[in-house]
């Protein structure tokens, strides 16, 4: 009776081992040429699962954006950037730069970031473009509307109203 005990623990075992059981919850991938039925080795990739709930977001950035962040990071302040996504709107989650390269691109002048974006509603997939807003401060500058600004053979003018009340062209 032992015996016939034993057999029926092993088999349960070795039953479990046919169950497919992923470690977390994700995105399944697709299946690589695998049916149900197909006998698969030990070690084979069945497909890829992934863990979107926070991404990476990769970008290029020039030099001089690069100083200020740095700085920014020295003095003890997170970077926060925002990702506009493909569709032009604003994702809800700030990102924080996490990484930047060693190395710059000397051939165009940029240094690579990284930056860490949660994806609370997995929105955001892996693959997926938009573009990154970096934050940089100005100081001593005036904002003009893009509206108010008019070109004349590769200048650009303003007009200025002053507190007199007289337009001024600059």
């Amino acid at each position: 009776m032992q015996k016939v005990k034993s057999e029926y623990e092993l088999a349960k075992v070795q039953l479990g081992f046919t169950e497919i059981r992923a470690p977390f919850a994700g995105i399944v991938g697709h299946f690589n040429d695998v049916w149900k039925g197909s006998l698969l080795d030990e070690g084979e990739l069945l497909n890829t699962l992934s863990d979107n709930s926070k991404l990476w977001v990769y970008f290029n950035v020039p030099e001089a954006e690069y100083i200020t962040c740095s700085k920014q990071a020295k003095s003890g302040r997170q970077v926060k950037v925002q990702l506009i996504m493909a569709n032009n709107e604003l994702f809800d989650v700030e990102g924080v730069i996490e990484t930047i390269e060693g190395d710059f691109n000397n051939e165009i002048g940029n240094i690579a970031f990284r930056a860490t974006f949660s994806n609370p509603d997995g929105l955001l997939r892996h693959g997926q473009t938009g573009n990154i807003l970096l934050s940089v401060p100005v100081k001593n500058a005036m904002l003009i509307p893009q509206s108010a600004t008019s070109y004349y053979k590769f200048l650009s003018c303003q007009v200025i109203l002053d507190n007199s009340t007289t337009c001024n062209v600059h």
